[in-house]
This record gives structure tokens, C-alpha cells and sequence, in this order.
């Protein structure tokens, strides 16, 4: 019961959150910003979101999990409210970063519920699960968004995200207290421990891509003719919706070294294909493609992660694994920016994404699990 309000609560949460992704671009675009102004404005979320990613997760280990999805849930209800009423790339881009903190402070404290909730040869699966929300949620909400824009739904469409936002915070009072408790930790606690550096590296270079296509993706296949710019983020997380429970799973029983290398050879093809898309048809392929790769990219950084995580500190792994992700998509909103400076434009930053993850894939094969043979890998555990 627990673990199915957790997972209503965060549907309504993440579908409000997601819902500018598709369409602020848009309105930016209205408001006379440049591409250039867009690409920042939209990385500015990213950005703060890398930043706020490590103190967020020792937070959820001193203050518990349910008191900061319950803030972070009220504070993102009202930073969607604002976007219903700023105009222009300074204000927004302020409020995307508010979002995006609350955003990730959500997910984290989330993620680290539910895996205390898990039995420890489930862990994986059922946080890797549970965030199959934010992929359904990342499926409908910015190709609605667009949607909406479309048909005449401006900025107001925020005022209803938040009321969705606020239905979600009012389910968290519902959950049981934590399940479990931290001590309290040491005033030097170290926030990224040496021994999670190989899945920091996998997720970064891994989540480059998404950075590009955040910032870029939607703007470039409009420009190209193609009627809803985000159908590459639906494609993609239908496909990681219908996969990543299946993978998860064989992520626990095969260890996750063989998968991050599944990954990279998937997001390559769906990044050289996104670089020359000009169908709609070949947009879904791309998106397609990605969400095959991105179906396994989050349980290897969650294995990788809980290999040497105990319970006292899973609050601090999250963290590490939403400092990962939001490094890659502030990295990658950075380089969308430089080659659209440069003239390259979304073709160019996409298919330096799509190579970036191999450049790490030596140091991610040559890593072991604690105690373990580097050939003989066993099953990750939580």
C-alpha cells in the first residue's frame, strides 16, 4: 500500500514538473528569446540542479525522506505557479532552477523511501521501477505541453501543473513514517565517495544526450517541419517504460557491467540518427533507439551505486546518482549552446553525446565490485 502511494504521489508530482519541457521553449520562442537565449534558459534548470544534486542527498539522510518530499513537493507546486505569470528568459530561467532543485530533492528522497521499503535482492529493481513513473510521466507531459501550446493553452497550463502538484503533496501525507532511520552522520561527511566515482562517470557521459535534446531537440525538429518536436521524448520513454522493469531485473541476477556497454552502443545509433532526422518517422526511430538504451541506463548507475551503499547512507547515493545525471545534462546544455554558437547546431551536439560514454567505458569494465574478482561479477545487491 505504502509503496503504491508513493508511486501516485510521484506521477502527479513529476507530470506537473515535466509539463514546461515541451512547451517553455515555445513560449520563450514567443517572448522574442533567441535560440541561443533558449538553449541557456533551458540549461539554467540543469545547472542547479547538478549543484543542489549532493547536499540534496545528505539532507534526505539527516532530515528523512518524507519531510523533504513533502517541501520539495510544496515548493514545486509554487514555482509553477510562477511560470504562469513571469515572462522573458531571466525570469523563467530563475524559476527553472528552483524547479529542477525541488525536482531532484523530490527524487531523491523517493528513490531512498522506496529502497529502504525493498527487500535488499529487490533494490534495484524497485527503485529502477519506480522511476518508470518519471518515464511515463516524461512520455505524456511535454508532448502535451506542445499540445496545449498548440491549441491555445498558453502559460495558464502552469496554474494547472501546480494544482496537479499539490493533489501529489497532499498523497505524501499518507505514507508511513521511514521505515528506516540514519544516525545522525558526521559533521565531515563525505559527499562523493571514491567508490562511486565509476557509476558518477557512466552517468554523466550517458546523460550528455539528454542535455543536448533538452536544450535543442525540440526547437531543431520544429524548425525541421516535424508537427510535435517532442514525439523523441515520448517515443523514448515508452520504450523505457515498457523495458526497464525486465532489465532491472537482469541487472541484479548479471551485474551491470555488461549492460553499460549495451547502452552506449544503443545511444550512439539513436544519437546519429536524431543528428540527421527530418521525419517523423525517423524521430520516433531515434527516440525509439534511446529509450532501448536508457531502459538499462538507470539500474547499471543504481547498481553500480548500492554495490557499496548501505541503508544509513542511500539518501547520499542518490544524491551521487542525480549529481551524475544533472552533470551530463548540464554538460550537455552547455555544449548544445557552444555548437549552436559555432554553427554545428543540434547535429553536432548530439552525435558528440553519442560518443561520449565510450570514452569511459574502460575505466566502467575495469571496476569491481568490493570483494569480489573482476571476472566473475556476481549480482548487484542493495
Amino acid at each position: 500500500m505504502a509503496y503504491a502511494l508513493l508511486v501516485a504521489s510521484a506521477f502527479l508530482f513529476e507530470l506537473a514538473l515535466d509539463l514546461p519541457v515541451g512547451s517553455l521553449p515555445l513560449a520563450l520562442d514567443g517572448d522574442g528569446a533567441s535560440h541561443g537565449a533558449v538553449a541557456a534558459a533551458m540549461g539554467s534548470g540543469m545547472v542547479a540542479a547538478l549543484l543542489a544534486s549532493l547536499p540534496l542527498g545528505i539532507l534526505v539522510d539527516r532530515a528523512g525522506r518524507l519531510p523533504v518530499m513533502k517541501v520539495t513537493a510544496i515548493t514545486g507546486a509554487a514555482s509553477l505557479l510562477g511560470l504562469t505569470f513571469v515572462r522573458g528568459a531571466p525570469g523563467d530561467s530563475a524559476l527553472l532552477a528552483l524547479r529542477s532543485i525541488v525536482f531532484i530533492g523530490f527524487m531523491t528522497a523517493e528513490f531512498a523511501y522506496a529502497g529502504d521499503l525493498a527487500s535488499p535482492d529487490r533494490a534495484v529493481s524497485t527503485v529502477a521501477t519506480l522511476g518508470m513513473v518519471g518515464t511515463l510521466t516524461y512520455a505524456v507531459a511535454p508532448a502535451a505541453g506542445i499540445e496545449l501550446w498548440q491549441h491555445g493553452v498558453g502559460r495558464e497550463q502552469y496554474a494547472w501543473a501546480a494544482a496537479l502538484a499539490l493533489a501529489g503533496f497532499g498523497l505524501l501525507w499518507a505514507l508511513p513514517p521511514d521505515r528506516l532511520r540514519a544516525p545522525r552522520p558526521a559533521k565531515r561527511q563525505v559527499l562523493l565517495r571514491p567508490e562511486w566515482v565509476p557509476a558518477v562517470a557512466f552517468g554523466l557521459t550517458a546523460v550528455l544526450q539528454a542535455g543536448v535534446n533538452g536544450s535543442l531537440a525540440v526547437l531543431t525538429f520544429h524548425d525541421r517541419g516535424i508537427a510535435n518536436a517532442a514525439a523523441l521524448f515520448s517515443a523514448s520513454a515508452i520504450s523505457v517504460f515498457a523495458l526497464r522493469y525486465a532489465v532491472g531485473r537482469l541487472i541484479e541476477r548479471l551485474g551491470p557491467r555488461p549492460f553499460a556497454l549495451a547502452v552506449a552502443v544503443a545511444q550512439l545509433a539513436a544519437c546519429l540518427l536524431a543528428a540527421r532526422a527530418h521525419t517523423l518517422s525517423e524521430v520516433i526511430l531515434a527516440g525509439i533507439l534511446l529509450g532501448i538504451g536508457w531502459a538499462g541506463g538507470t539500474p547499471v548507475m543504481i547498481a553500480l551505486l548500492f554495490e557499496t551503499t548501505t541503508g544509513q547512507t542511500r539518501g547520499a547515493a542518490m544524491g551521487a546518482y542525480n549529481f551524475a545525471s544533472n552533470a551530463g545534462a548540464s554538460l550537455g546544455a552547455v555544449l548544445a549552446t557552444l555548437a549552436t554558437l559555432t554553427g554545428g547546431g543540434y547535429a553536432l551536439a548530439i552525435t558528440i553525446a553519442g560518443l561520449a560514454p565510450f570514452s569511459v567505458m574502460p575505466f566502467i569494465l575495469r571496476s569491481r565490485p568490493p570483494g569480489r574478482p573482476l571476472l566473475r561479477e556476481a549480482p548487484a545487491r542493495g
